[in-house]
C-alpha cells in the first residue's frame, strides 16, 4: 500500500493498493464475474505526470441470465 498526500498540485488523502492482474482476475471469477478483456499497459514516463508503475484494466461482467433474451 502507498499513501498519497498530493496529486496534480492538490492536497489529497489516498491509499493506493497495487494488485497483480492474475490475482484480480481470479477474485473476479470467484465472485461469479466473467473477465471480458485484459489490457496491460506499460508505465508512461513522458509528460508532466510520469507514472511509477504499469497498469492493468480488467473489465468484467455478470454472466447473462439463462432464458433471458
Amino acid at each position: 500500500m502507498r499513501h498519497l498526500e498530493e496529486a496534480f498540485g492538490r492536497d489529497i488523502s489516498l491509499d493506493v493498493h497495487r494488485r497483480q492482474p492474475d490475482r484480480v482476475a481470479e477474485l473476479l471469477r470467484d465472485a461469479g464475474l466473467t473477465v471480458r478483456v485484459r489490457v496491460l499497459r506499460e508505465r508512461d514516463e513522458d509528460g508532466p505526470f510520469p507514472e511509477l508503475t504499469s497498469q492493468a484494466l480488467l473489465p468484467a461482467r455478470r454472466p447473462a441470465a439463462l432464458g433471458r433474451s
